[in-house]
């Protein structure tokens, strides 16, 4: 009896070891499988984040062109209206200037032309005093000639 007992236990462990032995492969199994699955679901939410994330950076990258484009073009709407209001108001300076020099060549042609008549007055008379002055001197010179 005590080997059949003996034959028995070795069989009950036995049979208990290979049953532990399968329950450890079966949970090794399982949990392998448990690992697989959610890698898988956490790739696919990786993936589906960075494919969200791409989408809105691609869409705030068409925003923000838009809005520089937009500034672009307010910018050069300013710069040719400032370039027109620039170009009306040098036209109006030179045409102020314009005028300004032709009413001061005016002043000057009736300046030169008083001018020219006071020196001619002016040399006529002188001419005249010259003449007097030879007359006199051609006068006394006879004076003193006749004198001797």
């Amino acid at each position: 009896m005590i080997k059949k007992t003996g034959s028995q236990q070795r069989l009950g462990i036995k049979e208990t070891g290979t049953q532990e032995r399968s329950n450890i492969s079966s949970r090794g199994t399982e949990e392998r499988l448990g690992y697989a699955s959610k890698g898988a679901q956490e790739r696919l939410g990786i993936q589906e984040t960075g494919s969200q994330q791409r989408l809105g950076y691609e869409s705030q990258g068409a925003q923000e062109r838009s809005n520089i484009s937009s500034r672009g073009t307010e910018e050069r709407l300013g710069y040719a209206s400032k370039g027109a209001q620039d170009r009306l108001g040098i036209q109006e300076t030179g045409s102020q200037q314009r005028l300004g020099y032709e009413s001061q060549g005016a002043q000057e042609r009736l300046n030169i032309g008083a001018r020219g008549k006071d020196t001619r007055e002016t040399m006529g008379y002188e001419n005249r005093l010259k003449a007097q002055d030879r007359a006199n001197q051609s006068r006394y010179s006879r004076r003193g000639a006749r004198s001797f």
